[in-house]
C-alpha cells in the first residue's frame, strides 16, 4: 500500500511542521494546497520538512466549500490511498506501528479507515474517515463528510490530535458555521437526510434551539444511521430540557435505548435530570449504568471523560445529597483510580466530613434494596430516602459491595437476585418480598432459605402456593403485605356516568390471558375494549393485529393512567393467575368496576370474579358504583398503609440486629471482666 498525504492549508505556520513530521514515516508522497489568502509562512514552514521531494505544491482560491477543495487535490494523488490531515493535527506516534502494519498487510475488502480524532480543548473524541482509496470523494460543504458507508473499518488504535490554536479555532469555527447554514439549508429543504442532521447541529452550536429542534425532528424518523440518530436524540433531550420541558427531555433520552449503540451519554443525561429533580436514588441508578459501559470502538463523537471519571464524580455528588458516606467513599476510590490527574476527587476526600451532615448519626440504619423490576418497591424506598430515616442503597442487580455494610437487605422478587442474597455471607437481616410469578418458577428451588430472616407475600394465596413448593422455611417469619395505590394520583371525574367502555392496562401476553382477552372482545361487540400496554410476544401482537375488530382500540403504554381511566367504566383482567394486580387496583381507585377472571384469591381481594362469558355478562348487568369501588381501595390497598407496614418490618429487623450487637458486646465484656464470685 502506498499513501499520498493530502493537506489543504491556511495560516498553519505555527503547527504545520509537527503535523507533517508525525506522518513522514508512513507516507510516500505529499500534495500540499495552500489558500491564496494565507497571511503567514505556512508554505515556508512546510517546505522546511518536505522540500520538493515527492511533493506537489499548489495554491488555490477558497470558494466556501471544503469538500470541493479537498476533492480537487485528492484527484492529484499518484497513489491508490490518500491520508487526510489538517495543518493543526498530528498523529500520535504510538499509533505508527498500527499504520505501518496496515501499509504492509492492508485488510482485504476495506476502502476506508476511520481514525479517532481527539480534541484536547474539551476532551472529546470524533471518528472520521482519514485514510481511504483515492477514488473516493467528499460530499457537502462539510469537509469531513463522506457519504459512502460500505467497506469501512474503524481503527480506534489510531489517534489524531486536533490541536488548533485558540484564535484559529474560533475563526475557523465561525467560518464553518456560516458555510454550514449556507450550504446545507438548500439540500435539507430538498429532503437530503444527512444535510438535515448537519444543519440541525449547526443551529445547535449557534444556540438557535428553535431551528435546531425543527431539523432534528425532521431528521430522526428518517435516519438509518444509529450513531448519528443517537446524537440527534441527545441534542433534542438537551434542547427540550433547556426549554423547560423535563418530561419531553426524558422521553428523548429514553428513546436512545432504541438505537442499540454502546454509548452512555443518555444515561448521564437521565441521571442529571433526576439529580436536578432531587430524585437522587434514581439519579444513582442511571449513573451506575453509565459507569459500567466502556468507551466504544465505533462512534460518531464521544467524550472520553464520560466513560472514565464523570459517572463516578456524579455518583459521589448524588450519594452526598443522600448523606451516604460509604457511597461517596466508594466513588472517590474508583474516581482516583480512573483519573488520578483530576483534582475533584481529592477535594471531595478533603471535604467529605463537611458534606455529610452531623444529624445523619441519628439514622436508624443502613438498608440495601435490590429489585430487578423496581416498579412496586420504588415509591416506598423513595419515601425512605426523602424522609432520611435510613441510609438507602438501591440496585437492580445485586452488588456485594453495596450490600457489605447493610443492616437490612430487602430483596424485591424471589428471583436471581434473591439467590445471590441468600448466598451472601453477611450479618445483615435478609428479607425477600414475593409476588406471583416466582412461585411457579424454579428460582425458589435455588434460594438458600436458611440464610433468609423474613418472607413478605403480596397476597395470602401466593403465600399458600409458596408454602407448598418451598423447603426449609418453617422457622422463617412470614407476613402478607399487598401492593398499594397512591390515592393522590387517581380521581373520579365529577358527574361521571356509566358507559360501555372497558379498560385494560399493562403487559399484553399469554401469561396475562391475552387470548382470553381477545376472545372476550369478539364475544361482547356491544362494548368498547380500550387496551393500553406493551406486547411481550410477537405472536400475540400478530394475533391482535390480525383479529382486530371495530370494538378493540389499542394504545401504547400509558404513563398517566388517571387520564386514561377518566372516560371508562370497567377495568378488565383476564390473567389465569395473579398476585396482587396493581392495574386493577389503580382502575378501582379511579372508580372503575373490576372485571377479574376468577383466579385463586380473587374473592379475598375483590369479592367477585368471572370464570365464564356468562359470568362476565352477569357482572356487566350489575349497577356500577364508582365511589364504592374507590372506597374498597381506600380500605384495603392504600399505599400509605403498605409503606408503613414495610417500614415497620424493616425497623423491627434493624432493632433485632441492634439487640444482637448489644448481646454480643455484653458477652465480650463478660470475657474481659470475669466474675470473681
Amino acid at each position: 500500500m502506498k499513501i499520498t498525504l493530502v493537506m489543504v492549508l491556511k495560516d498553519e505556520a505555527r503547527t504545520i511542521r509537527k503535523a507533517i513530521e508525525s506522518v513522514l514515516p508512513i507516507v510516500d508522497e505529499a500534495v500540499i494546497a495552500i489558500d491564496k489568502s494565507t497571511t503567514d509562512k505556512t508554505k515556508e514552514e512546510a517546505h522546511k520538512v518536505l522540500g520538493n521531494k515527492y511533493t506537489q505544491w499548489y495554491e488555490f482560491d477558497f470558494e466556501d466549500d471544503f469538500s470541493k477543495a479537498r476533492n480537487e487535490y485528492i484527484a492529484k494523488a499518484n497513489h491508490e490511498w490518500v491520508l487526510i490531515l489538517d495543518g493543526h493535527e498530528y498523529i500520535d506516534q504510538s499509533c505508527l506501528p498500527f499504520l505501518k502494519e496496515i501499509k504492509k498487510n492492508p485488510p482485504k475488502n476495506v476502502q476506508i479507515f476511520d481514525f479517532n480524532i481527539y480534541e484536547p480543548r474539551d476532551g472529546r473524541y470524533f471518528q472520521q474517515p482519514r485514510l481511504f482509496k483515492s477514488a473516493i470523494r467528499y460530499e457537502l460543504p462539510i469537509h469531513n463528510m463522506i457519504r459512502q458507508r460500505d467497506y469501512r473499518l474503524s481503527m480506534p488504535q489510531v489517534t489524531i490530535w486536533h490541536n488548533q490554536p485558540d484564535d484559529r479555532y474560533k475563526a475557523r469555527r465561525e467560518q464553518r458555521r456560516k458555510m454550514n447554514l449556507k450550504g446545507l439549508t438548500e439540500k435539507a429543504n430538498k429532503g437530503d437526510v444527512r444535510s438535515m442532521y448537519y444543519l440541525a447541529d449547526a443551529f445547535y452550536e449557534l444556540g438557535d434551539l428553535k431551528n435546531a429542534a425543527h431539523w432534528f425532528k425532521k431528521y430522526i424518523p428518517k435516519s438509518d444511521f444509529p450513531h448519528e440518530r443517537y446524537t440527534a436524540r441527545i441534542r433534542m433531550a438537551v434542547i427540550t430540557e433547556r426549554l423547560g420541558d423535563d418530561e419531553q427531555a426524558e422521553k428523548y433520552a429514553m428513546y436512545c435505548f432504541d438505537d442499540e449503540v454502546n454509548l452512555n451519554e443518555h444515561l448521564i443525561f437521565l441521571g442529571d435530570l433526576k439529580y436536578k429533580q432531587k430524585n437522587y436514588y434514581r439519579a444513582i441508578y442511571f449513573y451506575r449504568l453509565a459507569a459500567v459501559i466502556k468507551i466504544p470502538e465505533m462512534f460518531l463523537i464521544v467524550s472520553k471523560a464520560c466513560y472514565t471519571w464523570i459517572p463516578w464524580y456524579k455518583l459521589a455528588m448524588a450519594y452526598g445529597m443522600m448523606n451516604d458516606l460509604d457511597g461517596v467513599r466508594e466513588c472517590i476510590i474508583k474516581g482516583k483510580q480512573l483519573a488520578p490527574e483530576r483534582d475533584e476527587f481529592f477535594e471531595l476526600e478533603d471535604q467529605i466530613q463537611k458534606t455529610i451532615k452531623v444529624h445523619n448519626l441519628k439514622k436508624k440504619g443502613k438498608v440495601y434494596i435490590v429489585a430487578s423490576l423496581p416498579r412496586f418497591i420504588e415509591p416506598i424506598f423513595k419515601d425512605f430516602v426523602e424522609k432520611g430515616d435510613y441510609y438507602v442503597r438501591f440496585d437492580q442487580q445485586f452488588n456485594p459491595y453495596n450490600a457489605e455494610n447493610a443492616d437490612v437487605i430487602f430483596c424485591e422478587w424471589a428471583d436471581h437476585n434473591a439467590i445471590a442474597v441468600s448466598n451472601f455471607n453477611s450479618k445483615a437481616k435478609k428479607i425477600i418480598r414475593i409476588h406471583a410469578y416466582e412461585v411457579f418458577s424454579d428460582f425458589i428451588d435455588k434460594i438458600n432459605f436458611q440464610n433468609i430472616d423474613a418472607l413478605v407475600f403480596v397476597a395470602n394465596h401466593i403465600k399458600k402456593y409458596f408454602m407448598k413448593r418451598a423447603h426449609g422455611i418453617d422457622d422463617i417469619k412470614t407476613t402478607v403485605i399487598s401492593n398499594g395505590v397512591d390515592l393522590n394520583k387517581f380521581t373520579i371525574p365529577s358527574k361521571k356516568k356509566p358507559n360501555n367502555k372497558i379498560a385494560y392496562a399493562g403487559y399484553i401476553s399469554n401469561k396475562k390471558g391475552a387470548v382470553l382477552l381477545l376472545h372476550t372482545v369478539h364475544n361482547f361487540p356491544e362494548y368498547e375494549f380500550h387496551v393500553a400496554g406493551t406486547f411481550q410476544e410477537p405472536d400475540v401482537q400478530e394475533l391482535f393485529e390480525r383479529r382486530k375488530s371495530e370494538n378493540l382500540f389499542l394504545y401504547p403504554w400509558q404513563e398517566d393512567l388517571n387520564s386514561f381511566f377518566a372516560d371508562k367504566t370497567y377495568i378488565i383482567n383476564t390473567s389465569p393467575r395473579e398476585g396482587c394486580p396493581v392495574a386493577v387496583l389503580e382502575g378501582m381507585a379511579a372508580g372503575l368496576m373490576p372485571l377479574v377472571f376468577r383466579w385463586d384469591g380473587v374473592d379475598d381481594m375483590f369479592s367477585w370474579g368471572w370464570s365464564s362469558l356468562k359470568g362476565l355478562q352477569e357482572l356487566l348487568y350489575r349497577s356500577v358504583d364508582f365511589k364504592a369501588n374507590r372506597a374498597h381501595i381506600e380500605l384495603k390497598f392504600d399505599f400509605k398503609e403498605k409503606k408503613t407496614q414495610i417500614k415497620n418490618l424493616i425497623d423491627s429487623h434493624i432493632k433485632e440486629k441492634d439487640d444482637v450487637r448489644e448481646n454480643d458486646q455484653t458477652a465480650v465484656q463478660a470475657v474481659k471482666e470475669p466474675s470473681h464470685s
